[in-house]
């Protein structure tokens, strides 16, 4: 493995243990190794400057180069300032283990790029955002798949089926050309992070029909050599800007052709079409390919086959009467065995073979598709219905604590669901029809960092620890509202059974 040199400085700022230290260093020189494997090309002398939190980066980048970052408290992620009299500079905040290959190995692919100009180039050069960050991506995600073939082509085939409807001149145009990176200052690609996917996928169709594996670097070569970066895009791609526009274009099309598809169809509880919902499916965490349903409640998607897909309906919300588009929060999770919409539980996948054709039936109750607030998991599955009320202290106000209110089936002592929080008091519950029992759960502390939970059943003169006074609530399918339990005395002097 490559080993880093003193040239090669990593500083940590704030509180680092000393295992995390040794993640950053190792992880870096794995980095470091293989893009050199790759490239053949290593930059011998850097700074980085590694935090948990982006704060005191950001505070550490704006008393060296005197402006403020991009980036919003509590971001993980990073940045590279570069300069003719001085070694570059990468700034990274990684909170989490998982993160810190993504950032170093991205942030070190960007150390790359500009070390080639700094190094090769008379002066000042001119690059499109979407080959930056695209390019930065590309190696990013060559890196984190190196183990796995054939993964980072399926990560950029996805990308481009996820967003079929978005045109790669889009991607193009949301940058701002750079006309200092060789004077150095900072790099700062001004290309919107949900483009950076797609970009990544035009990088490496280019690399791909170029013939080079290490074309993607080799551009920044050939920019040094000139200050036209459409004549250096085309002596090392082989193909000109408007040509690569066409045939990726081209390329976008027929990938989707002869794809598997997971299509179906949204109705609600009475089995009629629901037009307008919002339908995504998802390949583990990337990102979603969605649309709406059509008239009939119908949808369609090419996917790539041999890999599994969540389907997931959004809520569609409109932050104000006038805002033209709604913005769609996709987390009412789809059972695709039973069709059935936002059940509690484990995440269910389908599985997508090779030419298959996979078709869905889901049924979903409406309101739950334009609900500002997340509902109650289970609520909206046929057959079943929401229990609500609130609880009350002693002297019937609202009790202000954190409390669970949960369900059980009565006669086999099994647990439904619980409510969402009844801090402020109120809670709901979706339960199916039959006699259920509701249990009370509450943290009490016991000592200086210690707690236990106590446990209470509702019965009819407001709690009990005796489960045989508990009242059973007989469900029919039916809503019910307004249940009261009353507190007899400060929760924290009550006996509990836990």
């Amino acid at each position: 493995m490559y080993e880093l040199t003193p040239d090669q400085e990593v500083v940590f700022i704030g509180d680092v243990s000393e295992e995390r230290k040794e993640l950053v260093r190792t992880e870096l020189a794995r980095v470091m190794g293989f893009f050199d494997d790759r490239y053949d090309t290593i930059v011998p002398e850097f700074t980085l400057y590694f935090a948990l939190d982006i704060e005191p980066v950001a505070a550490l980048f704006k008393q060296r180069h005197g402006r403020d970052t991009p980036f919003a408290p509590g971001f993980s992620g990073g940045w590279v300032a570069n300069s003719r009299d001085s070694n570059p500079e990468m700034y990274v905040a990684a909170g989490y283990n998982a993160l810190v290959a993504n950032v170093l190995a991205h942030e070190y692919y960007h150390v790359l790029q500009f070390h080639i100009l700094l190094t090769l180039a008379d002066g000042p050069r001119s690059v499109p955002g979407w080959l930056i960050e695209g390019g930065a991506r590309y190696g990013e995600t060559l890196y984190l798949e190196r183990e796995s073939p054939g993964r980072p082509e399926f990560i950029w085939h996805w990308e481009l089926l996820a967003r079929a409807g978005t045109p790669f001149t889009s991607v193009m145009r949301n940058e701002a050309p750079h006309k200092e990176l060789a004077l150095g200052g900072v790099i700062n690609a001004r290309l919107e992070p949900h483009y950076y996917d797609m970009a990544a996928s035009g990088v490496a169709w280019l690399v791909s029909n170029s013939g080079d594996r290490s074309a993607d670097l080799a551009f920044w070569r050939a920019l040094a050599e000139t200050d036209d970066w459409e004549r250096a895009f085309a002596s090392t791609f082989g193909t000109t800007v408007s040509d690569f526009t066409e045939e990726f274009a081209a390329y976008r099309e027929d990938l989707a052709k002869d794809l598997p598809r997971i299509r179906g169809v949204v109705v609600d509880l009475q089995g009629e079409p629901v037009a307008g919902a919002h339908v995504a499916v998802r390949p583990g965490n990337h990102s979603s390919s969605s649309g709406v349903t059509a008239d009939d409640g119908s949808f369609a998607f090419p996917v790539l086959e041999e890999t599994e897909y969540l389907i997931v309906l959004g809520r569609a919300l409109r932050s104000a009467p006038d805002l033209p588009v709604p913005s769609v929060t996709s987390d009412l999770f789809v059972d695709p065995d039973s069709g059935e919409v936002n059940r509690c539980g484990t995440l269910s996948y389908v599985s997508v073979a090779r030419e298959s054709i996979t078709d869905l039936v889901i049924h979903v109750l409406p309101e739950l598709l334009t609900r500002p607030e997340k509902p109650v998991c289970n609520e909206g599955r046929p057959g079943w219905a929401l229990l609500s009320g609130v609880v009350l202290d002693p002297d019937g106000e609202p009790f202000g604590n954190t409390i669970r209110v949960c369900a059980w089936r009565a006669m086999e002592d099994d647990r439904i669901g619980c409510s969402k929080n009844a801090a402020d008091g109120p809670f709901a519950v979706s339960v199916p029809s039959g006699a259920i029992s509701l249990r009370i759960t509450m943290e009490v502390p016991i000592g200086e960092g210690y707690s236990t939970i106590i446990e209470w059943w509702y019965s009819e003169d407001g709690v009990t620890t005796d489960r045989e006074e508990r009242t059973e609530v007989v469900v029919d399918g039916m809503n019910i509202e307004g249940i009261e339990i009353r507190l007899p005395g400060p929760p924290y002097d009550l006996p509990g059974s836990g």
